[in-house]
């Protein structure tokens, strides 16, 4: 008697999306069920057993349920340095795999063993949309080949972005290997000079050790990262690449992302982020018009008239009040393929605004929800009104 096991889409999964873990008995057996036992230190209530009856000798067990726990998303705002790296976003889980029967006395009896391969999960909070997975499985992929060993930043914000020189970017990275590994970020710096553009390649390198249970997040800016060189109106920056190789070989582990620094001036700015499908914060820049406001709601009472009451007295009076700023924002002429990505600023469950008072400071928003027309090709438009309220 023995069971083996098979784990769909590989060793790296998000918690939103279903985590198969396929079972097979070697032989049938009397009262037979399969179990599977998922143990995760940083989850409530670990480790998770669970057992269903074979079908043809092969249960199925989708694991997903039991990382439902919520996190609380954070990200370093105002960047200190150029990486943090997020634990907690990351659960690594131990599965063990087992069967039960009843013996000729009709006792249960069950053996539990730990397989010698593929024995280990990591987890990480969030998920792809039906679509993005239907795309996936049409093209013979899943989330971990596509994205974590292939070496993607995991953000779905198109590669050739326009930021502003003031915007600080953030990029989020999982190890695709189960040991630590050596590693050497790289940027290349674009920028004007007396005889024109010049790109002053590995301007920036920095070796560091990239663990396999941390979500790296980065923070993106070449004067944040330490360019060196004078930085003026006359000699702006106009583009930069980052991107990230093994130290070992200096092979290229990630995509290698290039911005396009938009240095011209405009009369209103806002900088948002919000939460990805991955876990990572994304950040956006928007540059149309803007209004502010309030949203102020209150609750009143009716007042008996009292003796003696003159006109400065109220027959209504205010019991509570409360108010919540609102700003509607243009996000100014954007290329398709970002218009497009503001869907999932949409729909994200947590955004933020930098405060336009004090560039420290974060305000937490919502959209206001209904229907978003993103693009109109028929008259040309390419930018998208957002209401957004304090959350």
């Amino acid at each position: 008697m023995s069971v083996t096991h098979e784990i769909t889409g590989g060793l790296t999964h998000l918690s939103a999306n279903p985590i198969w873990v396929k079972i097979t008995a070697s032989a049938p057996l009397l009262m037979h069920a399969l179990m599977i036992r998922v143990t995760c230190a940083a989850v409530d209530g670990s480790p998770f057993v669970d057992e269903i009856t074979p079908s043809g000798l092969v249960s199925e067990f989708n694991l997903s349920g039991m990382f439902a726990q919520p996190v609380d998303y954070d990200f370093e705002y105002p960047a200190i340095g150029k990486v943090k790296i997020r634990a907690p976003f990351v659960f690594v889980a131990t599965i063990e795999i087992g069967e039960s029967w009843k013996d000729v006395n009709g006792v249960r009896q069950e053996t539990w063993t730990t397989p010698a391969e593929n024995n280990q999960i990591r987890v990480l909070k969030g998920g792809l949309d039906d679509l993005t997975l239907k795309r996936l499985n049409q093209a013979g992929t899943n989330f971990a080949d596509y994205y974590i060993n292939a070496g993607r930043m995991l953000t779905h914000l198109p590669n050739n972005m326009k930021v502003s020189p003031r915007q600080m970017i953030k990029l989020w990275y999982l190890s695709r290997w189960i040991d630590d590994v050596e590693a050497e970020l790289h940027m290349n710096v674009t920028q004007m000079t007396d005889s024109g553009p010049h790109e002053y390649v590995d301007e920036i390198t920095e070796p560091f050790t990239l663990y396999s249970d941390g979500l790296y997040e980065w923070s993106i800016n070449p004067i944040s990262f330490g360019y060196n060189k004078e930085v003026t109106a006359q000699y702006p920056i106009l583009s930069f690449k980052f991107w990230i190789t093994k130290a070992s070989d200096n092979s290229i582990i990630s995509d290698i992302r290039n911005y396009v620094v938009d240095n011209k001036p405009y009369e209103n700015e806002l900088f948002a982020y919000n939460v990805n499908p991955f876990s990572g914060v994304d950040s956006l820049w928007f540059t149309g018009a803007q209004k502010f406001g309030a949203n102020v709601e209150s609750e009143t009472a009716i007042v008996p008239l009292k003796k003696g009451a003159t006109t400065k007295d109220a027959s209504i009076k205010t019991t509570s009040s409360g108010k919540s700023r609102v700003w509607i924002v243009n996000t100014g002429s954007k290329p398709t393929a970002e218009i497009k990505n503001l869907l999932w600023f949409l729909e994200s469950r947590q955004r933020w605004i930098v405060d336009q008072d004090d560039a420290t400071r974060l305000i937490p928003v919502y959209v206001e929800g209904g229907e978003t027309m993103l693009w109109d090709s028929l008259e040309d438009i390419n930018n998208v009104e957002l209401k957004l309220i304090e959350a």
